[in-house]
């Protein structure tokens, strides 16, 4: 058994012990849930009772916004299209960055204000509850995808150092995950995503100080400039960088990674009360700020020191097996392995939470403390189960169905977030159909090749423009909600909760 594999199976072990840890405070708390509502119980699941300090939250959201398809496609495209590829995924990471600074105090706020337990249920305050359930149901049909490759890309990261079957890997990887983050919630998610960055951070600055000792950052780009001189320049390889793309790609990041991601925001819903919003920021963007260099440093090292890879997807773990000490490796495969399963319990509590708490709402708010309490268990369950069945055997093209699913939510939400947040004209007309129009423009691009980068601006850059144009149309010719609906939510300061749909 080699090392690199016991450290990643010692690493997946940490997580189950995190995961599943209750302090004697806690599991007094539990004991008393035949006590408490069915709301009560929900935020306590979902939101941690909104007792999460803000530089864990920091931290949480990096580790959810980075997954393990950024670990291994930052390093990838620079592997393929030379430096012009840390340009392009540093002009989208900090427009990633700005657009949760933009959403997340305010989301914050609002979670707090209104005691929400999701995303949907804050639509539902403010748009009505038919907006409410629409946006649940969105968000669990469109996250199936985004979880199925995420347990993938695990179990291909343990099947890359393990020798065992892919479906073995699965298995083990889907146990795990499933165990720590239906028993424990939105606490275990959070604590495990403190480890999985931390892993993060030490895998990836060794990754690249071993690769800047045994070459030089120079000596590197060089080697590169001898490889193909296109690596080095602009516009890059194969006119890759292009003015229309560089703008596309950064509102694409921002609507899908900073904006538009449901399971981002929603874990400022279970920031503790009135903490400062600040090391959320700081530690989250300090997080990035090590995280990317260093990825592009092992982009850079392993078109040098491994050329002729067969596929660019494979510069981050080749790098490591090949040129760290199997301990450095493992630590280096255990940060990606951290990097997916944090992105993963992040979108199967929020797909477990629109169900429970938007889709079944009316049933669920009957029930008993102890009854909600195991069917949020079932519910976060059979959902992270169905990640592991449909990744067991996956549909052709599953990167490309998640990348495509990503993308409409990010331009199906945008709209509707931004609107939620800071301006009190939008309407709920206007911000469905900007919703369905950003989502819409999507789906089109992806059935219809010609559609795909309009002027040589990417398609999802456009569904992000039109569908905040036609939710601001919308909403100049309707209906607008009540005064005392709108004005919570655009006010600073402590209000009177609104009574819950």
């Amino acid at each position: 058994m080699n090392l690199a594999f016991i450290v990643v199976i010692l690493f997946l072990a940490f997580n189950l012990g995190v995961g599943l840890y209750r302090p004697k405070s806690q599991r007094a708390a539990e004991c008393s849930e035949g006590e408490q509502g069915a709301e009560e119980t929900i935020s306590d699941y979902y939101t941690g009772g909104r007792s999460i300090s803000s530089w864990v939250m920091g931290l949480t959201v990096a580790a959810t916004i980075i997954s393990g398809g950024s670990l291994i496609a930052t390093p990838s495209l620079i592997y393929a299209r030379g430096l012009v590829g840390a340009v392009w995924q540093n002009n989208g990471l900090w427009y990633g960055v700005l657009g949760t600074a933009v959403l997340g105090k305010r989301f914050t706020t609002l979670g707090n204000r209104f005691k929400v337990s999701s995303i949907p249920e804050l639509i539902g305050i403010r748009f009505g509850q038919s907006a409410r359930m629409i946006t649940g149901i969105m968000i669990v049909v469109i996250l199936f995808a985004n979880i199925a490759t995420q347990f993938s890309s695990s179990a291909r990261v343990l099947e890359s150092v393990s020798g065992w079957s892919y479906e073995a890997c699965i298995i083990l990887i889907g146990v795990i995950m499933t165990l720590y983050i239906s028993f424990g919630g939105a606490k275990a998610q959070s604590w495990t995503n403190v480890l999985q960055a931390a892993f993060m951070t030490l895998g990836l600055v060794l990754i690249a100080v071993i690769a800047l000792w045994k070459m030089g950052l120079v000596e590197m780009i060089q080697t590169m400039d001898a490889i193909d001189p296109a690596l080095v320049r602009m516009p890059g390889v194969d006119n890759y960088l292009t003015i229309p793309r560089f703008i596309s790609y950064g509102l694409c990041l921002m609507a899908v990674v900073g904006i538009g991601q449901p399971s981002a925001q929603s874990r400022f819903l279970a920031t503790k009360p009135g903490t400062s919003f600040k090391p959320a920021i700081i530690f989250g963007s300090f997080a990035i700020i090590i995280w990317y260099p260093c990825m592009y440093v092992a982009g850079i090292a392993a078109k040098c020191m491994l050329p002729d890879l067969a596929s660019p997807d494979l510069a981050f773990p080749q790098l490591a097996l090949t040129q760290l000490h199997p301990l450095l490796a493992g630590i280096c495969l255990a940060a990606v392995l951290g990097a997916t399963m944090s992105t993963a319990t992040a979108l199967v509590l929020t797909a477990s939470a629109s169900i429970t708490n938007d889709i079944a709402i009316s049933k669920v708010r009957h029930m008993g403390g102890k009854g909600v309490k195991v069917l949020l268990i079932v519910s976060t369950f059979v959902v992270s189960l169905g990640g592991v069945l449909m990744s067991i055997n996956p549909p052709d093209l599953l990167m490309t169905i998640s990348t495509f699913a990503t993308g409409s939510m990010g331009c199906a939400f945008t709209p509707v977030f931004l609107g939620l947040a800071y301006f009190p004209g939008t309407t709920k007309a206007g911000a469905l159909s900007g919703a369905i129009t950003g989502a819409g423009i999507v789906i089109i691009g992806h059935l219809n090749d010609a559609w795909t980068n309009p002027l040589g601006f990417h398609v999802i850059g456009w569904g992000l423009i039109l569908g905040i144009l036609v939710t601001v149309v919308v909403s100049k010719f309707t209906k607008h909600s009540a005064d005392e609906i709108i004005e919570p939510f655009y006010t600073d300061g402590e209000v009177i909760e609104l009574k819950k749909a």
